[in-house]
Formats: C-alpha cells, sequence, structure tokens
C-alpha cells in the first residue's frame, strides 16, 4: 500500500502544475494522475529490487509516469476520429475542438480582442485581407494539448482564399499576440455568397499550421481542412448576416463538425 500512495502522490506532484500552467482540463489530468501514479507505485512495490520510496525508486517513478503520460499526451494529441457531421441545412459548426473563448462583435472591420476583451484590433490587420470590412462577430476557440487538432470546415462552399501570415510566437495570454503571431486565414465562400473566416493561430509552443485544402477546392460542413500542431487557437469569422443567431456561449466545450455554432437559416 506503501509503494501506491507514494506513486499516487508523485504523480500528482509531477502533473498537476503542467496541467494548471497549460490550461488542461481537471476532470481529465486528475483521474488520469491518480490512475497512473497507483499502477506505478503498484508495480515498483513489486518489481523494483529496492524500496520504491528509496531516491532510486522515486526517480524510476518519476521516468515513468512522465514517459506514460507523454505517450497518452501524443496518442490524444494526434487523434483523427471519424465523425458524422449533422445533416440540417443553414448551420455553422465548429472548425476546432476546444473551449469558447469569446463570442465578440465587430462593427466596420473593428472588434475588441483577446480572451478578456482587452484590446481593439482591426479584422483587416488580422486576418490580412479585406474580406470582413462591415460587422459581424468573431468566435475565438481555445485549443489544449488534450483537444483533437485536426480542423474542419464550418460551412460547405468553395476555397476563396488560402493565406499564411507570418509572425511571431508569443504566448497567447498576451492580447497583442493576436495580429503579432503567425496565422493561417482560410475563406469559405458558401452558395448563396457569403464569405466565412477561419484563423488559424500560432502560440507560443506552435511552429507548424498545415493546411489540407487550396484555394479553388470546394468542401463540405465538416471535412477536415488543415491541423494546427499543439495547443492553439481557431477563431471563426462571421458577416453580420450570418452572426444573428449564435448558439454558443463562453466556456462551453465545442467539437470539429459537430458543435453548431450558429444558425444561418434565412439569411440574406
Amino acid at each position: 500500500m506503501m509503494g501506491i500512495f507514494v506513486g499516487i502522490v508523485l504523480s500528482l506532484v509531477l502533473l498537476i502544475p503542467p496541467a494548471v500552467k497549460w490550461e488542461l482540463r481537471m476532470s481529465w489530468v486528475a483521474p488520469w494522475a491518480v490512475g497512473a501514479g497507483a499502477v506505478i507505485g503498484f508495480l515498483a512495490s513489486r518489481v523494483l529490487p529496492f524500496r520504491p520510496i528509496s531516491w532510486e525508486g522515486i526517480a524510476l517513478q518519476a521516468v515513468a509516469i512522465l514517459g506514460l503520460s507523454a505517450l497518452v499526451l501524443a496518442w490524444r494529441f494526434f487523434r483523427d476520429p471519424e465523425r458524422r457531421s449533422p445533416s440540417q441545412d443553414g448551420v455553422i459548426l465548429s472548425p476546432a475542438d476546444g473551449i469558447i473563448l469569446y463570442v465578440t462583435p465587430f462593427e466596420r472591420g473593428e472588434t475588441a480582442g483577446g480572451k478578456k476583451g482587452k484590446g481593439c484590433y482591426s479584422l483587416r490587420d488580422f486576418t490580412q485581407s479585406q474580406y470582413f470590412p462591415g460587422g459581424g462577430t468573431v468566435i475565438g476557440i481555445g485549443m489544449s494539448f488534450l483537444d483533437v487538432h485536426v480542423n474542419r470546415a464550418p460551412v460547405s462552399g468553395q476555397v476563396e482564399e488560402v493565406r499564411r501570415i507570418p509572425g511571431r510566437f508569443l504566448s497567447l495570454k498576451r492580447p497583442e499576440a493576436l495580429t503579432l503571431n503567425e496565422r493561417a486565414l482560410t475563406v469559405f465562400r458558401t452558395a448563396d455568397g457569403h464569405a466565412v473566416g477561419m484563423v488559424q493561430i500560432a502560440s507560443r509552443l506552435v511552429r507548424c499550421i498545415v493546411s489540407y485544402v487550396k484555394k479553388g477546392d470546394v468542401v463540405t460542413a465538416g471535412q477536415r481542412v488543415g491541423m494546427i500542431k499543439f495547443g492553439s487557437q481557431v477563431d471563426l469569422i462571421l458577416p453580420a448576416e450570418l452572426s444573428a443567431r449564435i448558439r454558443c456561449a463562453v466556456g462551453q466545450q465545442v467539437y470539429a463538425g459537430l458543435t453548431v455554432l450558429a444558425d444561418r437559416s434565412g439569411a440574406d
């Protein structure tokens, strides 16, 4: 029993601080830490030629806990599950798995940015394009290491623009990172002529944004269109005519190709 107790305590000490720093869901991390620690502690008490509470035993258990956790984290990150997207017409789907950080209106191409609405930025600067000069809504989705990182088309239509915007790799906790960090813009043009933007934003740990589509491709809602590696953020930009019926809220867990963020039924 002592070996199991030591394993659990060691696992919690090793895994909880980085989970807090990286804003991982405790509902997943805490049970994993307890379970992994218990298993490693039990095996250590049965297999090791020295006591689990010795310096050698603690060091080996720490390596085992971190190694096993890294493998599981990599598995969760690189998952790409098959999904059946909603079939109803007129819905706009989430382009990413994660948590809704903000649902922010914009007017004349200007919007408040950041997780707490701090700062103001131009959508023209943010997207390096002139697609959104009027009003609408920006929906920010924060992705953690535990989320699926394959991004999916929010609407059906033609890919009108795929643009990579060079930049820095600042922490996304800094409001200015939205317009300074490297990012990629994908614009979808729906059959009724509306432009919908998806912006994949790099962060301090992100060094690779991948697009699976190119200009001129025709996609269906929920189709895989790209991937952003490691924890980061994806913003969805909706023009005013598509943002009247927002169906998501800050703090909500959403899933790419499954969760309905807005309903554009009846849009002009």
